[in-house]
């Protein structure tokens, strides 16, 4: 017996407007026009975008067209394909989207994909897509707080080592998560047992279980304190 065909009925998500109420809805379809492809990293696969949706939601059109002709194409040589993913999820959506992270286990993929949100928002910092770097800022302290600050540093000096000064929030949130580790001691005792051999260790971590040693009462913790 043949299966039945499943029935989609589509919803519109139109409601009445009040008079006072501003209305979203754009005066002209931003998915006419031009369509410009986006190149990202080395990939030779394009998006293509509508300009109009571009010029809403971003500063690429400014920096590679001019005033009177848009240009066919642009390459982001700086943003790897699958950060491009993100972008272009955003231009046509608004919402932030990432690809499946890719890994053996869990911790694995939760790196990964911490590793893209931070990718992410220096792209959407670095071409001005101010919307995206909220979003991604959101994905950053969500993916974070699942994995310890050591890891944290280990992927920040992969992919964003040098932060910009006026990048006030990015401090922050680095200061907020070294101060919350200072205030648990089991976590700083965590810091200070690293193995001592097998594998590498950035500057960064080296720094910071120095710091952490200097933390008063940390070698009177119990041993079984001081592993998790």
């Amino acid at each position: 017996m043949a299966k039945k065909k499943k029935r989609y009925t589509a919803v519109s998500v139109n409601r009445t407007l009040e008079p006072d109420d501003e209305d979203p809805r754009p005066l002209s379809s931003p998915y006419l026009g031009q369509y410009v492809d986006l190149y990202f990293g080395e990939s030779e696969a394009a998006f293509k975008v509508p300009d109009g949706l571009l010029s809403k939601t971003s500063n690429l059109l400014p920096l590679y067209g001019t005033l009177v002709e848009t240009p066919v194409s642009i390459t982001l040589a700086d943003v790897p394909q699958h950060v491009g993913h993100v972008l272009v999820h955003f231009f046509y959506t608004g919402a932030y989207q990432c690809l499946k992270p890719t890994g053996a286990t869990s911790h694995e993929r939760q790196i990964a994909e911490f590793t893209t949100s931070i990718s992410v928002y220096t792209a959407a910092r670095q071409y001005k897509i101010v919307s995206l770097e909220e979003q991604a800022r959101s994905e950053i302290e969500r993916l974070g707080s699942c994995l310890n600050l050591p890891t944290v540093l280990r992927v920040i000096e992969d992919v964003y080592r040098n932060p910009k000064l006026e990048d006030i929030w990015f401090i922050d949130y680095l200061k907020t998560r070294t101060k919350a580790l200072f205030q648990d001691p089991v976590a700083v005792a965590e810091v200070c047992s690293r193995p001592s051999s097998g594998g590498d260790v950035s500057i960064a971590e080296i720094i910071l279980e120095s710091v952490a040693e200097c933390q008063p009462g940390i070698w009177e913790m119990p041993i079984s304190e001081q592993t998790v």
